[in-house]
């Protein structure tokens, strides 16, 4: 049986949910972790939002790899997973004495990145000595999906010197440097934010990693999709056994969180119809949009098609993209380079 089991990737793609699924597929009902040794696995990890109520192993940063993977060592009773990612990039900033002010200078905030990248990639290498490493990979085209779970983003720039209450803050904070002050109204920070994400430039994250090592790739979708398929086989690769008895419960928590992870997963599918809709003049249901979705639909409008809207005491937008389309103009912005 495998020892340690690395889990890891850069983005939310449900990591905590397949990590939790190991351990529960295999027959445990304990987890050891690395600082509050023993805990229960619980039989239904999800929150409502993402699967975080499983106890994990989740470091950040070379040292703390280091560590946790020594004390998960010493205990040689069972096998362990650690999901490690590399350093926030707003605690290395601090670390620098950085304040907010570094995201006004490209050079310096860039320099910040790359060094987190750099040590990312020091922890995916160190844990090739101890681990059976498992990556669980994005790609470029789930842009959206990943801008609609920003919130969750655990690189989000929290600097102690700049409040946060909000996705909007958070958002102005890793996309772009332009004072908040301009921007006192919903229809302000929504074309603000629209003019300012940089929804097509995501990087992948791991650009870095040396993948020349034995390692198990997976793409997410596997997961979001393939899930009763990709367990199995993963397990199998990793000499972990399945515990039949584990499997049907799993199935049912597993088709709870694909329900989840749907929220967010949809509006990637339709914002491309949407925005030809608003357009083209087509007749299209505009319900129950988050601020965030409306973001997303003005970016592209704008990036795409020169267009903007009329956003004058816009709180919402309207319930169809017809009504949408009577408020379209001619964008008069400066614009962001997309390359």
């Amino acid at each position: 049986m495998t020892p340690t089991v690395c889990v890891t990737g850069t983005h939310n793609v449900g990591i905590t949910f397949l990590d939790w699924s190991l351990h529960w597929l295999s027959g445990q009902n304990q987890v050891y972790h690395w600082q509050h040794q023993w805990q229960p696995i619980t039989p239904n990890p999800l929150t409502g939002i993402n699967a975080h109520a499983h106890y994990k192993n989740h470091v950040s940063g070379l040292a703390a790899t280091k560590t946790a993977l020594e004390r998960l060592s010493a205990v040689t009773t069972t096998w362990h997973s650690i999901y490690p990612v590399g350093p926030a990039v707003d605690q290395r900033a601090r670390d620098l004495g950085h304040n907010a002010e570094i995201l006004k200078n490209n050079t310096q905030w860039q320099h910040i990145i790359d060094l987190c990248d750099q040590e990312y990639a020091e922890v995916w290498r160190h844990c090739a000595a101890t681990c059976e490493r498992v990556f669980v990979a994005t790609t470029t085209n789930n842009a959206v999906y990943h801008a609609h779970t920003l919130d969750r983003a655990q690189h989000a720039v929290m600097f102690a010197d700049q409040a946060q209450s909000d996705t909007f803050l958070r958002m102005h904070e890793l996309f772009f440097a332009e004072s908040l002050s301009s921007a006192s109204t919903t229809w302000d920070r929504r074309e603000l934010l629209a003019l300012n994400l940089q929804l097509h430039t995501q990087r992948l994250g791991h650009e870095h990693l040396d993948f020349s090592g034995a390692h198990h790739w997976i793409h997410c979708h596997e997961l979001w999709y393939h899930g009763t398929e990709l367990l199995p086989e993963l397990m199998h690769a990793l000499n972990i056994p399945l515990q039949p008895d584990r499997w049907d419960h799993w199935q049912t928590v597993y088709q709870s969180w694909l329900h989840i992870n749907y929220q967010c997963v949809r509006f990637q599918y339709k914002l491309d119809h949407i925005v030809e809709s608003i357009v083209n003049n087509w007749s299209y249901p505009l319900q129950e949009l988050s601020f965030l979705q409306e973001v997303m639909i003005q970016h592209e409008l704008l990036y795409k098609h020169g267009l903007n809207i009329k956003n004058w005491q816009l709180e919402h937008f309207p319930d169809n993209t017809q009504k949408l389309h009577q408020l379209l103009e001619i964008n008069h912005h400066q614009l962001r380079s997309t390359t």
